[in-house]
């Protein structure tokens, strides 16, 4: 069975919790870009949390492979 991700773009954070709870119910994760170094506690709210705990919202740092 293919999986079905989505990418959150151009934000880091979250703007609707509502649209991020209904997103969930469609796909079978949401990514969104993040350096590594970029603090995410302070603007994640708890469902949010909840949601990366669950796996749902993955972290992906950008891929920098094809630069030179």
């Amino acid at each position: 069975m293919p999986a079905f991700r989505g990418l959150y773009y151009p934000y880091i954070h979250f703007q609707d919790e509502g649209w991020l709870k209904t997103a969930a119910l469609y796909w079978d994760s949401m990514g969104r870009i993040v350096s590594i170094d970029t603090p995410l506690d302070d603007g994640d709210s708890d469902e949010v949390k909840r949601l990366i705990d669950a796996g749902f919202v993955e972290n992906q740092p950008p891929d920098l492979a094809g630069k030179k």
